[in-house]
């Protein structure tokens, strides 16, 4: 909980230096080049993640992956700011935050979105679509095959589940069914 405090104040700081809408999708674009980066490499997640490395090997890793990425100014201070700091393994957190100020800025939300198979592009943008007139904001869906959910699907928008699922329906009916 502490961690997700902290990580909150970090992007909030981060978020708040930026001046132009520039600035911002720039910052954003470099997270998502590191935050990629990271999913790739699993050795790179553990220079980040593990405590027992030396600071000045994080530094040096940092300055080379900024260089190898070509990170803006800011974004280069700031992990080296996060070295120093021993916050380095907070980035996910910090990540998950600056994405989410983004996205309230710019008027989007993300959905999760759960399927039984993948479906044509235009069922996505229909959903994505109808879930923006609910929601009132632009939606970008992340989309989950799961075949447990027998047909249909399930959104997930914030705090809100909109379960238009087979196995959801079925759920809801025997329930019924039990209280008769």
């Amino acid at each position: 909980m502490r961690d997700i405090v902290v990580s909150k104040r970090y992007a909030f700081a981060l978020y708040g230096s930026l001046k132009s809408l520039e600035d911002k999708n720039r910052v954003i674009e470099d997270f998502q080049k590191l935050k990629y980066c990271l999913d790739a490499s699993p050795e790179l997640s553990k220079i980040v993640k593990n405590p027992v490395i030396k600071k000045s090997d994080k530094l040096k890793a940092m300055e080379a992956i900024s260089a190898t990425l070509s990170l803006s100014k800011e974004v280069k201070d700031f992990l080296l700011l996060l070295v120093n700091k021993n916050r380095l393994s907070l980035f996910a957190g910090i990540y998950d935050a600056l994405i989410q100020l983004y996205n309230d800025e710019m008027g989007v939300t993300e959905a999760d979105l759960v399927v039984a198979s993948a479906l044509n592009e235009n069922l996505y943008k229909e959903i994505e679509s109808t879930l923006s007139k609910v929601t009132g904001k632009k939606i970008i869906l992340n989309v989950k095959v799961d075949a447990n959910i027998i047909g249909g699907f399930c959104a997930k928008v914030k705090s809100s589940l909109y379960d238009a699922s087979i196995k959801g329906q079925l759920n809801k009916l025997s329930e019924k069914m039990l209280e008769v």
